[in-house]
């Protein structure tokens, strides 16, 4: 069995317990506004250092740090796939959140007790599960009508995509076809899905982002 290098993202806000191994990478979502007051409140200095010292940020080089809290975990997507080599070139790319972990303790068995072993959170039993799957991501669920103001913002998208993006807008028609939708921004596939997601999906986020604030839906 090709043993592939494998490193998912674990998206943070703020300090709070540190999941991090040879495969989970820490990665603090807004850096670049991380001493600017949010929602939560302003980050003391002990909590930007801890930050500091114990993941990388999605500031560098090429990135959205900036649009984080329009786009939330988006930032480290983007920063992921254009400073790729500076997670090592991984062979399959994930995503999560420091409180929406996976949990495969149902398709893999271990004595090893400890947390992320026993959710299987490791290099050898994520080799064992992509030897037979080549996309991971959460169950779906069937979305049921919500209010109009979603769905203004939603057809905004679709408008979009019709016109600039026909990928995406295909995806669309197969949504409002089935109905199904896979939340929480939880995924593992290969590098090349990784791009092609990216390059997919990027330039409709700007195309939508560029409208005027009060166009934009912030909970994005």
């Amino acid at each position: 069995m090709k043993k592939n290098k494998i490193k998912i993202l674990v998206c943070y806000h703020k300090k709070d317990k540190l999941f991090k191994n040879d495969v989970l990478v820490p990665v603090h979502c807004g850096r670049a506004l991380a001493c600017e007051a949010s929602k939560d409140g302003k980050m003391s200095e002990q909590d930007y250092q801890w930050m500091l010292d114990n993941m990388i940020g999605d500031d560098t080089d090429d990135n959205i740090s900036e649009l984080n809290r329009d786009i939330n975990e988006w930032s480290a997507i983007y920063w992921a796939w254009k400073n790729y080599d500076k997670l090592g070139n991984p062979d399959y790319i994930g995503l999560c959140h420091y409180r929406r972990l996976f949990d495969f303790s149902d398709v893999i068995k271990t004595t090893n007790y400890s947390l992320l072993n026993r959710l299987g959170l490791n290099k050898k039993d994520l080799n064992k599960l992509l030897s037979k799957y080549d996309f991971v991501y959460r169950e779906g669920f069937k979305v049921h009508d919500n209010t109009q103001h979603t769905f203004d913002y939603y057809q905004l998208n679709v408008n979009l995509s019709e016109n600039y993006h026909s990928i995406l807008y295909k995806q669309f028609q197969k949504f409002e076809n089935e109905q199904v939708f896979y939340a929480g921004n939880m995924f593992i596939m290969k590098k090349d899905d990784f791009f092609n997601y990216c390059e997919n999906v990027f330039p409709l986020m700007f195309d939508f982002l560029n409208k005027p604030k009060d166009e934009v839906n912030q909970n994005f």
